[in-house]
């Protein structure tokens, strides 16, 4: 769908759980969520990638790194 998209010269933000989390994250340090949620909306599509994220935990999970 993305790739269809991007032919069609529609804007797409395409992001990670990740990602998103840290632009998000960093919005909220520099006081500038709203223009960074803002620009974010103004993709005509917008992809969170699960499949990667899914991968990333996988991967993490099975070099025994836990979150804490």
């Amino acid at each position: 769908m993305a790739q269809a998209a991007i032919e069609k010269d529609l804007r797409v933000a395409w992001f990670t759980l990740e990602t998103l989390s840290e632009t998000i994250g960093k919005s909220k340090v520099h006081g500038s969520t709203a223009p960074t949620v803002a620009r974010i909306c103004r993709a005509d599509l917008i992809v969170v990638d699960y499949a990667e994220t899914a991968t990333m935990a996988t991967a993490v999970s099975a070099c025994g790194i836990t979150a804490g």
